[in-house]
């Protein structure tokens, strides 16, 4: 026979099993993203055979502050510094594999090339009944999403130890080797959208009192168009552009705050399309939905149709074919006979 539990007991007993279960998934929550890092790389080791030359040494087995894993980074500058060269001859070591991704174009900046490339070969592989009958599509697909994931793998462990080794310096004054590597996480994080990395370095370089001119420039750059086109605080980016660019007027950037800020969509399309900073390019990329979404609404009060090769000239995106366009944000308009109908004429007549 069980003993007797009293019914406030065993609720408080109920509550302290249901906290237990919470740290229990949270600590291997923690230790998943911990080793995803590790993994990635061993899974492309083991693939390759090696890391091959100018490729990845053995790591330094470091663990986060912020978690409570492991606080020999934060004592030792030495051991700092040995870290933050191991993870740059990582990421160079890397950076083929990167650059294999990109030229795959299944990442945010694929050259306008590519895309009439694709346009054309989608035209030769589609038959009557609208499939694909070409074997070499499917190949091209598992080949980049093999680049894909070896891409994501590689500055998945670079953003992680980069958050190791800053971590293991917030208790310390900035210093011009802290800058580096808070310039370094900008440049890596910023391309590829992660802007847990760097928000808060930008925030530390333009607190440090650090920068060259050129760095403060380049950094509160991209502070400035995070807030408008991610934050959508227009008002607040133009008063950082006031206090880092002191109101220089005639500056590209403040040429693409002011067509964001108005709607002008023609123009900072044109713009977009045409950026060649990795970082700029992805943090404009993050409003790239709201403008497309204005820009359709404004073309659906003004056009009934417009010729697709007009269309793909002047208002599609860069990398992006006008199939994807449709389906993503005008699922209403369609394409007939070389042309995009935004507005049915009969439907008016009606």
């Amino acid at each position: 026979m069980s003993k007797y539990v009293p019914p406030r007991s065993r609720k408080a007993q109920e509550v302290s099993t249901l906290e237990a279960e919470k740290r229990r998934q949270r600590q291997l929550r923690f230790s998943k993203e911990n080793d995803k890092g590790d993994q990635n790389g061993k899974t492309q080791r083991k693939n390759s055979g090696g890391w091959g030359p100018g490729g990845r040494s053995a790591a330094p087995q470091y663990g986060f502050v912020s978690r409570g894993e492991d606080s020999r980074l934060q004592h030792s500058e030495e051991a700092q510094r040995e870290y933050f060269e191991w993870i740059l001859q990582t990421f160079e070591g890397d950076k083929r594999t990167v650059k294999d991704f990109k030229a795959s174009g299944s990442i945010k900046g694929v050259q306008s090339g590519n895309q009439t490339s694709q346009k054309d070969q989608k035209k030769d592989n589609i038959v009557a009944d609208g499939r694909s009958t070409s074997k070499q599509d499917k190949n091209m697909s598992a080949s980049a999403e093999n680049a894909k994931e070896r891409a994501t793998g590689c500055i998945d462990s670079t953003l992680a130890a980069l958050r190791k080794l800053r971590e293991a310096m917030l208790h310390q004054e900035p210093t011009e080797f802290s800058v580096k590597v808070h310039l370094f996480s900008v440049r890596v994080a910023a391309p590829v959208g992660h802007y847990q990395t760097y928000i808060p370095s930008i925030n530390y370089l333009l607190s440090s009192g650090l920068l060259t001119s050129d760095e403060k420039n380049e950094i509160a750059t991209l502070l400035v168009l995070h807030v408008s086109h991610h934050n959508h605080q227009d008002e607040k980016a133009f008063r950082i552009f006031q206090q880092y660019h002191m109101q220089e007027k005639s500056s590209h950037l403040y040429s693409v705050l002011v067509a964001w800020s108005t709607g002008d969509f023609y123009r900072w399309l044109a713009m977009f399309n045409g950026e060649n900073d990795p970082c700029i390019y992805s943090i404009m990329a993050g409003g790239l939905s709201k403008m497309m979404g204005h820009m359709v609404l404004c073309m659906t009060q003004a056009y009934f149709t417009l010729l697709t090769r007009e269309f793909e000239d002047k208002f599609l995106p860069r990398g992006m074919l006008v199939g994807e366009f449709l389906e993503k944000y005008a699922q209403k308009w369609k394409i007939e006979e070389g042309s995009v109908v935004i507005r049915d004429r009969r439907a008016g007549k009606r």
